[in-house]
């Protein structure tokens, strides 16, 4: 007798030979057919998916015949008895395109994620380390790409700071797993019994599971969230897979250092990331040698070179060393060579000083600087593309080529359908300082505090906390913009996100305090929300609220 995950492999079987025209076709019927379709789409009806197809009268009945079957088995599936749950890949994304050489490393974090299955079964934990910039995300993806099909899911918590961690939980929850994220009275659950819920979930599913903290500060921030202490049987234990600049890790995770690229992998990628007529075999090991053999340093060399290409033929690798070797005496004469940036963000520095001089004379080039400066303080991930309407004057057209223009540069991944960007730390981190030696940075936030007037959305909540942060520092931002700190904590408070408003309000209160005085309007409408926070806090069954900040 077969069981019902061998019955449902069957039937996709024969599918397969009913229609093998391509192996596009077989990839749809596949997914069909899974038990993951079953029960979260609600449609069970293969032939609604596959209308398009020229079918003779006998395969349209054989497929009419097994799709009664799957509705049949689907039913079973999606009980308690069901021998294995659906796979599901959450927040995973494919590498780049250019993605070149690690071919070793690949195989080294596949063999160590394995080895520690096999002998470490209650503590699969590995650590990816290395600079900023370096490659750890990619490589990560890369290996989801390829060993995909070793795992029934992969998890991707964006671990960049407590907030995205919740938020990745939180979504993971409600959005994938149907794991109710609000309690009984209306309120948002405590993120640890979301988490807790997240991992007893996976404790009944018998599939091999990865779980990637992507960008995480430490292990002290990520310890809460990682699933240690599962009883879970021997083999099905989830693997986790952590990214981080942090070398430092216990005893209990596995650490291996991505260095920079080998001298061949640097080189494959600059001859297939640029024209054969752009230079020789020299130049392009000038280059590698130059920028260190960094990988997203090379990244945006080839950008400028190809930009300015299109406008300039003739230009070469030759002619972008002169340009670099011209900065590189003016930044190595500068305080903030020595005082601030290390070796690596030097070459960085190096790398976009030129870059961000080419945007200055586009068309578009003072907006998209605008934006760039804007952006260096916002959290890295999902940038709201319309918030930037304010610098265009509400120009959508203006908008789009000044983000384009910062995309052709790679200095921003643009992602129209979602209406999001997104951004390098380490590039955030370079503008930050550029500015800073500038004297810009005052003006730079000054942009980005308008943004957030009059009303602060909730895709921008957790920027402008971040925003906020960077404030804090200059009282004459505070005096301007304390009406801010306000809007914030009210957006948190509509979100029910009573925790993450106390966490902000330990520190924006006492800012407030020491700049504005007690008495300040803002001040006071502040307080008035802390304690509105402690009293729905205690109603949502977070009493810890009180508790713990029952003395602000």
């Amino acid at each position: 007798m077969l069981n019902l995950k061998s019955k449902l492999f069957f039937f996709q079987n024969v599918l397969n030979g009913l229609l093998n025209n391509t192996s596009n076709i077989y990839d749809k019927l596949s997914k069909c057919a899974r038990p993951v379709e079953v029960q979260e789409s609600g449609s069970n009806d293969i032939l609604n998916n596959i209308g398009f197809l020229q079918l003779s009268s006998r395969q349209t009945d054989i497929i009419a015949a097994v799709n009664e079957m799957l509705k049949k088995l689907g039913s079973k599936v999606t009980g308690t008895d069901r021998e294995t749950r659906p796979d599901f890949f959450f927040e995973v994304k494919s590498p780049v395109r250019l993605f070149t050489g690690r071919n070793k490393e690949l195989i080294e974090l596949h063999e160590r994620l394995e080895q520690r299955t096999r002998h470490f079964p209650d503590s699969q934990i590995i650590a990816l380390s290395g600079l900023g910039g370096i490659g750890k995300t990619e490589l990560v993806r890369m290996y989801a790409a390829t060993y995909r099909k070793n795992y029934n899911s992969i998890i991707w918590i964006n671990s960049e700071r407590d907030d995205t961690i919740c938020d990745s939980f939180d979504r993971l929850a409600k959005d994938v797993l149907g794991i109710p994220t609000i309690d009984a009275n209306g309120g948002k659950k405590h993120v640890s019994s979301i988490v807790d819920a997240v991992y007893k979930y996976l404790e009944n599913n018998s599939g091999k599971c990865l779980i990637v903290f992507d960008d995480a500060k430490d292990a002290e921030s990520l310890y809460k969230y990682l699933p240690l202490g599962l009883h879970i049987p021997c083999g099905s234990h989830p693997v986790v897979l952590i990214t981080s600049p942090n070398k430092d890790w216990p005893t209990w995770t596995d650490v291996i250092i991505l260095n920079e690229w080998k001298m061949n992998d640097a080189m494959e990628f600059l001859k297939r990331a640029l024209p054969s007529d752009t230079t020789g075999i020299d130049q392009l090991t000038q280059l590698v040698e130059t920028l260190q053999r960094h990988p997203l340093a090379l990244q945006q060399a080839v950008s400028y070179i190809l930009r300015r290409k299109v406008r300039n033929h003739s230009y070469t690798i030759a002619s972008y060393l002169q340009a670099y070797a011209t900065i590189k005496k003016q930044l190595l004469s500068s305080e903030i060579c020595s005082d601030v940036l290390n070796d690596y963000k030097k070459t960085a520095f190096l790398t976009w000083k030129d870059t961000f001089n080419a945007i200055a004379v586009d068309e578009y080039g003072a907006v998209s600087i605008k934006i760039m400066h804007c952006i260096a303080y916002f959290l890295a991930e999902k940038i709201p593309i319309k918030i930037f309407l304010k610098i265009t004057n509400g120009s959508e057209d203006i908008l789009y080529e000044a983000i384009h223009l910062l995309a052709k540069f790679s200095l921003v991944v643009e992602e129209y359908k979602i209406g999001h960007l997104r951004i390098s730390k380490l590039v955030q981190d370079v503008i930050q300082i550029q500015l800073k030696d500038d004297f810009g940075d005052v003006a730079a936030l000054s942009t980005c505090l308008e943004l957030l007037v009059p009303e602060i959305t909730p895709d921008m909540v957790e920027h402008a906390r971040c925003i906020w942060k960077h404030s804090e520092k200059y009282p004459t931002l505070v005096e301007k913009y304390s009406c801010v700190a306000n809007q914030i904590i009210e957006c948190l408070l509509e979100q029910r996100m009573y925790q993450t408003g106390v966490k902000y309000a330990v520190t924006a209160l006492p800012t407030l305090e020491n700049i504005l005085g007690k008495e300040h309007r803002d001040v006071l409408e502040m307080e008035k929300k802390v304690a509105r926070i402690r009293v729905l806090g205690i109603k949502g069954g977070h009493c810890g609220i009180a508790n713990q900040h029952g003395g602000m």
